[in-house]
């Protein structure tokens, strides 16, 4: 009866699909406005549809990032995930994916915790559907799709469909994204992700929509080929009329699946599993299922079939299956030893009493409140103030009251990658967090602390250099001290810096100088002496007195100020735009932006090459185009080089050039280019 069922909804759709021929929407021509990064923002539909044309015309690295939930068409879909009324095609906008087999997105789009609301794609011929169609990699850039949402939406394909992303290959990355919308295809289907191969990775994300395919579906990712997916989750209905559908992946072929659940509904005819349909080599550990699963062959509560794969740590409800169960990998728990906190403290690969585990242990269970949790979970619970770390005590379990989230939880906030924020107000007195990935050099931890509205505070040392970066979630000050040193050779005179705390000027005037941009012209920049406090995050100019070797350090004992991020100096005609993080500057991106060098600002299309912004470090984006491709520094107006443009008029070995590069004998009017040794100094003759 239940297939009769099955092939019935499947005749429904497939009407549905002949049906509808809804209305596009018409290119829009203005282009997005860019923030400091370079990242296109999209306000509205017509930003998101003119972003989607420019991908799918053969731009595919450029970024985005989302201001607000954007809504396409409204109300979509049902409760029960189906059309409201078929009949609405010329009420329903079409969507057309972004990126396919030919043009793989290689940027990166930051939904920044905004959804995409009411896409609607019908076309049982067509490959690579959802949000996006395809991501991957070229040679400099790796696809990302991070912190978006998919909801009431409707998407319907052939193969490598899924919510937010159809196909997400070679090593591209799809984390903190959720479905909340229909998806259907013909095989290789998925809640987030319909194929997931070749070391690309699926992490942080979940699916409460309704999936249904024929074959290889699953409620996070249909095919999970040479991939890995992690701290993921579905609670989806997941419906397949054919083999190989699994709760979190349909079929997971040297794959890796790591401390995921389903606790959705899944169904089909053969090869099906509350956690995945069919496992080829690879690793599935730390998992569990308690969602009901149906088939009428090869079935199994946490998987349908075991070929050679590993299976650690997994457990599964014993009543799951409706039909016989067939495959029994995995460990059958009865329902309380999810309710008690038994698999949790299990999961986390706790094995003795009263004791955490100091490794991944991000299993959380709040065991007391009404309102806690009824199964493991993967974000904490905190209703009633209640610490849902899980330890054994004797023949029973029970939360933790003397450890602190920081000790333990590796799970990352949604939208911030490397901060983890489980905080205990029962465990300690103090609100902590646990700052992973600091800088580059950091082997260890940042924990920082914070007591109600106080700033949070932490008395580790901060060690930076221009070979790492500095990627803070939240502004902390530290008593532990700083460390930066900035090293030249002595025929350098200018630099860029731009560091994540607060300097005074007067304690480096026997080293250097700091300037402001205050204009940039066609032939030269003009900058304007700091003096007192730099605030932290502000990009500025450096001239050195003597060699460039000025220890920037404060040490410990004294409260230093971090910030989260850079603060962009707009200046006449340009702005400076200061970095935490090694920035490339491309000609088809960056083309008329402006870095420093040889005491020179070139543009990068001077250099024919991708330039490399070094952490802790600014550059100029001018306003316009127009400008030479070399521009000199000034001071208030005056040439800061005059001493030295004097000694290379006087080398009979300097060679001068005009600005097309070419050979000339002498100076002449307008811009010349002299170079003398390893030395280039531009001269305006008027």
């Amino acid at each position: 009866m239940t297939e009769k069922i099955l092939r019935f909804r499947w005749l429904i759709i497939a009407v549905m699909v002949l049906a509808f021929v809804p209305k596009t929407v018409q290119a829009q021509t203005m282009e997005p406005t860019k923030n400091a990064e370079g990242y296109y923002q999209i306000a509205s539909k017509d930003d998101l549809y003119w972003f989607a044309n420019k991908v799918n015309s053969g731009e595919t690295t450029i970024c985005a990032i989302l201001t607000q939930d954007i809504i396409v068409n409204e109300n979509v879909l049902n409760e029960t995930g189906s059309l409201i009324n078929p009949n609405l095609d010329e009420d329903l906008i079409l969507w057309k994916p972004i990126g396919n087999n030919k043009n793989q997105y290689t940027g990166t789009f930051d939904g920044r915790g905004y959804a995409v609301r009411g896409l609607f794609f019908s076309d049982k011929n067509q490959n690579y559907v959802g949000f996006f169609g395809c991501i991957g990699k070229n040679e400099n850039n790796i696809g990302i799709i991070k912190n978006v949402g998919v909801v009431d939406s409707y998407f319907y394909g052939s193969t490598y469909v899924g919510g937010v992303c159809g196909a997400n290959n070679d090593g591209a990355i799809i984390v903190n994204c959720y479905n909340a919308s229909s998806v259907g295809g013909n095989t290789y289907v998925g809640g987030v992700c319909g194929d997931n191969c070749e070391n690309a990775k699926i992490s942080n994300c979940y699916n409460i929509g309704y999936i249904i395919s024929r074959r290889k579906i699953g409620g996070v990712c249909g095919d999970n080929y040479k991939g890995t997916i992690e701290y993921c989750y579905n609670s989806g209905t997941i419906n397949g009329d054919a083999e190989q559908v699994g709760g979190v992946c349909g079929i997971s072929n040297e794959g890796n699946i790591e401390n995921c659940f389903n606790i959705g509904n899944i169904s089909g005819s053969e090869y099906v599993g509350g956690v995945c349909g069919s496992i080829y080599n690879g690793i599935t550990q730390n998992c569990y299922n308690v969602g009901s699963v149906s088939s009428n062959y090869n079935v199994g509560g946490l998987c349908g079939s075991n070929n050679n794969g590993k299976i650690n740590n997994c457990y599964y409800y014993s009543g799951s299956c409706i039909k016989k169960e067939t495959c029994t990998e995995g460990e059958r728990k009865e329902e309380n030893a999810f309710i008690c906190g038994e698999v949790t403290w299990l999961l986390n690969g706790n094995i003795t009493d009263g004791i955490i585990q100091e490794k991944n242990s991000p299993w959380l269970q709040n065991l007391i409140t009404e309102e806690g949790d009824r199964y493991p979970v993967l974000k904490a619970n905190t209703s009633g103030g209640v610490c849902p770390i899980v330890l054994k005590d004797g023949n029973g379990y029970r939360n933790d009251d003397t450890h602190n989230y920081s000790d333990i939880a590796t799970t990352p906030d949604a939208v911030t990658i490397n901060l983890y924020s489980y905080h205990c107000t029962k465990c300690n007195a103090d609100n902590k967090k646990v700052i992973k990935n600091l800088t580059k050099n950091n082997d260890t931890d940042i924990e920082i602390k914070k007591d109600g509205t106080e700033p949070w505070k932490t008395t580790s040392a901060i060690d930076l250099t221009d070979a790492a970066y500095y990627n803070a979630p939240v502004e902390f000050t530290t008593t532990g001290g700083v460390t930066f040193n900035f090293t030249r050779t002595a025929d350098v005179k200018w630099a860029t810096l731009c560091l994540p705390y607060k300097i005074t000027t007067s304690k480096y005037t026997d080293k250097c100088r700091f300037y402001k941009l205050n204009s940039v012209g066609e032939n030269e920049i003009v900058l304007g002496e700091l003096s007192g406090e730099i605030a932290a995050g502000t990009p500025v100019f450096v001239k050195s007195e003597n060699d460039f070797n000025v220890d920037f350090s404060i040490p410990a004992n004294t409260e230093i100020e971090m910030t989260t991020a850079p603060q962009d100096q707009s200046a006449t005609d340009g702005t400076l735009i200061g970095t935490f993080e090694e920035k490339t500057l491309t000609e088809d991106d960056n083309a008329n932006d402006l870095f420093i060098k040889e005491n020179l600002m070139w543009s990068v299309s001077q250099a024919q090459r991708t330039m490399k912004v070094k952490p802790f470090r600014a550059y100029i984006v001018p306003a316009t185009s127009s400008g030479a491709p070399q521009r000199s520094i000034a001071i208030d107006g005056e040439a800061t080089a005059i001493s030295d443009v004097l000694d290379t008029l006087n080398d009979a070995n300097a060679e001068y050039y005009d600005m097309s590069g070419r050979r000339i004998n002498s100076l002449q009017k307008g811009v010349n280019v002299i170079r003398s040794g390893n030395k280039t100094r531009k001269v305006i003759i008027k």
